[in-house]
């Protein structure tokens, strides 16, 4: 599987089980652990733990089909486009909020603009 989260998270919706190396983008939505595993993190680099979990995997398919199905359901709960919409709806509006808050600083007092150039700004225009 290649390192990017757009890959595995398509993989994961489409109902391909994902058997990933434990860094990079997998980290975000693999988990090999915990009550509602989605798939498997291996050793980066491990050619031993690719071999073992890929066997246990398929000896398995039980365990394989309970990851799957709870890599789908991870999937269409935190990275639906309803979910990334409302996200970034909540994002824009703390924003908002933030910025209809935040009020300039009054500049203190002292020189202005250096007038080092005709037009007072950097450089040479002509």
């Amino acid at each position: 599987m290649a390192g990017t989260t757009d890959t595995g998270v398509n993989c994961v919706a489409s109902g391909t089980l994902v058997v990933a190396s434990a860094s990079g983008g997998p980290l975000g939505f693999v988990r090999s652990g915990g009550p509602r595993p989605t798939g498997w993190l291996l050793a980066p680099g491990s050619t031993d733990d690719l071999h073992a979990t890929l066997l246990s995997a398929l000896a398995h398919p039980e365990e394989f089909a309970r990851r799957g199905r709870n890599a789908r359901d991870f999937v269409v709960q935190h990275y639906s486009w309803r979910t990334i919409a409302d996200r970034y709806a909540q994002m824009y509006d703390r924003v908002q909020t933030s910025a209809r808050a935040w009020r300039p600083r009054p500049r203190a007092a002292g020189p202005g603009p250096s007038r080092s150039t005709p037009s007072g700004r950097c450089g040479n225009h002509s």
